[in-house]
């Protein structure tokens, strides 16, 4: 298919307009002096002005010069409109209010404004009988900065769990394909936007959506979604592709680029895609660069580093590493349930109901009763102040549980529907606990995925336990003493996962080797944290082994071990 054929098969806006109603002018000069009186300290009046403002860029009957220029012109001002918008709807319930909802619905069609402007430039320049046009150097910026903005829009359509909107993926097809014919994927293009590297070429600006993509990022939280979405435009340079598929095992991904789809993995070619144009995903120079950074402090690759920066965690680096290197595939099969089940989400308001409703403090106390060791207040306290880390809770404190719908279910999770407005805030990663009607057992889980339905929030778990405990933990340091207790759930060992018993503890401040005094129901002594097993949201999965001098179960209770 010829370039011109790719742009047209593009849904992008008539131009009907002979000037821009909002600035009473088609000149870039008088579009430069009405974006200057924009106040970037009222971010919500000066999103609704270029809310008015960019479709009528769009809508402008004009040359794809002086098209390039005002969105040049105006983009500083949309990007950072954007990232003041954000605010409003970040880090909220995943059912957002409705002044936070207007401000990611603005942010999103701002977005697919700069989108079709773009695309506009480089369509009319492809079309351009006399192919002057072509010559210019403002044509491949145009195709890079259409492609970044596509990779802005699906970024931010993973962060708030929602649907990526319909053609976006096409029409960046069609971009690259284009800029292959022009043999212009490897032209490095300026952006002072870009967080690192302030240059990157055509074929990054393409391929850091792919890895949003296949790095399934509705897996993780906003804050590693953002940080890993700025890492990924130095890390896409290390991606690989071939035309057509290969018997290569380590190649899992592949992306059709003559349908409307997100890239996918190889096994799911059909019959009916041998006529399309496929490429194959080749990951494996930037996961053995990501692999040794893991290990390492530095990686070299052709010469130039590839970074790690300190905002992307450890859980979130391991989360994609294993998602670039290997297949996903349902183990269980799901059964389609209807009913209800209650949940609580955090390790703390698990850990309150996993205790029959009580306290943190009123825990360790019972924990603690009978025994000739230390205090009370040296228990809550350890031999050290309290610290930052403890999560403590007053005896006064109720934790809220919600009744929500099941719409399958297998041995190893749940897809769950929370109809209506989410009160609270939830990400992937966070525990989460899970009581089926009519039972008094809680199931602890990990909210594995979340996406955005009309209707409510569609939440994906996985079951790690049906006979987790409640638990303390406190860090005991080399120079002598220990932390303050810290709320953990004790995981017996599992023989459907084949798992050795585990401790669930919060994110901060527990590490592999560390020592550690533990307590619950029965069971107080010391032990080592060994390999962690899930490092998610803001908790992570030690297995362990207790010390040999550890106090033994407490007399007249059955041992948990």
């Amino acid at each position: 298919m010829q370039a011109a054929q790719l742009i047209q098969q593009i849904d992008l806006p008539q131009q009907t307009l002979k000037r821009l109603p909002f600035c009473e002018s088609a000149k870039v000069s008088r579009v430069a002096e009405w974006a200057g009186n924009l106040r970037a300290t009222q971010a919500v009046h000066t999103a609704a002005l270029l809310y008015e403002a960019l479709p009528q860029v769009c809508q402008l009957d004009c040359s794809a010069t002086l098209r390039f220029e005002i969105l040049e012109t105006l983009r500083p001002y949309v990007h950072n409109c954007i990232e003041s918008l954000s605010k409003h709807f970040l880090n909220q319930p995943i059912s957002l209010q409705e002044q936070a909802q207007k401000a990611a619905i603005i942010a999103q069609s701002l977005q697919k404004c700069m989108i079709d402007g773009y695309t506009l430039c480089v369509r009319d320049i492809v079309l351009d009988k006399k192919q002057k046009l072509l010559r210019e150097p403002f044509f491949p910026v145009a195709l890079h900065r259409a492609l970044t903005a596509h990779a802005a829009l699906v970024f931010r359509s993973f962060q708030l769990y929602s649907q990526v909107p319909q053609g976006i993926w096409l029409s960046a097809h069609s971009l690259f394909r284009t800029a292959d014919q022009f043999d212009l994927l490897d032209k490095a293009i300026e952006d002072p936007f870009l967080h690192k590297p302030h240059q990157t070429t055509i074929q990054s600006a393409y391929m850091r959506m792919v890895l949003l993509a296949t790095s399934r990022c509705f897996q993780l939280g906003q804050k590693d979604i953002g940080a890993l979405f700025r890492a990924f435009a130095e890390w896409a340079q290390l991606v690989r592709f071939s035309v057509g598929t290969s018997d290569q095992k380590e190649h899992f991904y592949c992306v059709n680029l003559s349908i409307d789809q997100a890239p996918m993995y190889k096994y799911r070619i059909n019959a009916d895609d041998a006529g399309d144009l496929i490429i194959e995903l080749d990951f494996r120079s930037l996961l053995s660069q990501l692999t040794k950074q893991s290990r390492e402090s530095s990686a070299e690759f052709g010469g130039s580093k590839v970074s790690i920066s300190r905002e992307i965690s450890t859980a979130a680096l391991n989360h994609v590493i294993d998602t670039l290197g290997n297949t996903a595939q349902r183990r269980q099969e799901r059964r389609e349930t209807q009913g209800t089940v209650d949940i609580c989400i955090g390790l703390a308001d698990c850990h309150y109901f996993l205790s029959d409703c009580r306290s943190f403090d009123d825990f360790v106390r019972s924990c603690t009763r009978g025994d000739s060791a230390p205090t009370e207040d040296a228990f809550l306290s350890g031999l050290t102040p309290r610290d930052s880390f403890s999560n403590a809770g007053g005896a006064s404190a109720t934790r809220p549980q919600f009744r929500v719908a099941i719409q399958n279910a297998s041995q190893g999770g749940y897809c769950l529907m929370w109809e209506n407005k989410t009160p609270i805030k939830v990400e992937s990663g966070d525990l989460i606990g899970v009581k089926e009607f009519g039972k008094k057992v809680w199931i602890v889980g990990v909210v594995r995925w979340i996406r955005q339905k009309k209707t409510g929030s569609q939440l994906g778990v996985q079951i790690l336990s049906d006979r987790a405990l409640p638990a303390a933990v406190a860090q005991v340091y080399d120079v002598g003493g220990y932390s303050d207790y810290m709320r953990a759930l004790y995981l017996p060992p599992s023989r459907l996962l084949d798992l050795p018993a585990s401790f669930i503890t919060a994110s901060i401040p527990f590490q592999e080797l560390d020592k550690v005094k533990y307590l619950f129901t029965g069971e107080s002594g010391e032990a080592k944290l060994d390999k962690c097993l899930l490092s998610v949201g803001s908790i992570q999965q030690f297995m362990f082994h207790a010390s040999a001098n550890a106090p033994s179960a407490q007399p007249g209770k059955e041992s948990s071990w």
